[in-house]
């Protein structure tokens, strides 16, 4: 399986989110 978490947290830096939680 793809890691899901690394994916999430790209679509939240995707999403141009200011949440700097990496």
């Amino acid at each position: 399986h793809r890691n899901q978490v690394k994916d999430f947290f790209a679509s939240l830096r995707g999403s141009g989110s200011s949440t700097k939680l990496v």
